[in-house]
């Protein structure tokens, strides 16, 4: 979820939007579908996906690699901290922090790229899994 810039602006969610016209989304909070919004093309990723269950009763469930997903989540979580150490001005501890995200992304990017051998990508797999590890200390 991004964070919303004003008031009257609707935090984009994950599975919320869908095609509109112009180069535009309209979406509406997943948590409470009352409120409605339209997003520009290039705030809305689409990314493959599963629809399971019938009309109204529709589920969404990602197809991207779940160590992938696990990554993103990590890494926006460990944004917030990332400031925290900058306002701080605790440097030390904020590049190191920075480094392993630079580095979790772009092992991100090698998993999502879908050019690795298999032997390659568990390797890399456990990599990741071991830096995450790391920073839950």
């Amino acid at each position: 979820m991004l964070p919303r810039p004003a008031a009257n602006c609707l935090a984009i969610v994950c599975g919320g939007c869908a095609p509109g016209s112009d180069g535009w989304y309209r979406g509406r909070l997943l948590k409470r579908g009352s409120k409605m919004g339209i997003f520009p093309k290039n705030h809305v990723v689409v990314k493959p996906s599963l629809v399971k269950g019938a009309a109204g009763f529709e589920t969404i469930e990602s197809t991207e690699d779940p160590v992938a997903r696990e990554v993103a989540e990590v890494v926006q979580e460990r944004g917030v901290l990332l400031v925290q150490l900058f306002r701080e001005r605790n440097e030390k501890h904020f590049h190191k922090l920075k480094e392993v995200m630079m580095e979790l992304i772009k092992h991100r990017r090698e998993i999502l790229s879908g050019t690795l051998p298999l032997d390659h990508l568990t390797e890399l797999k456990s990599r990741v899994a071991a830096k995450i590890d790391w920073g839950n200390r």
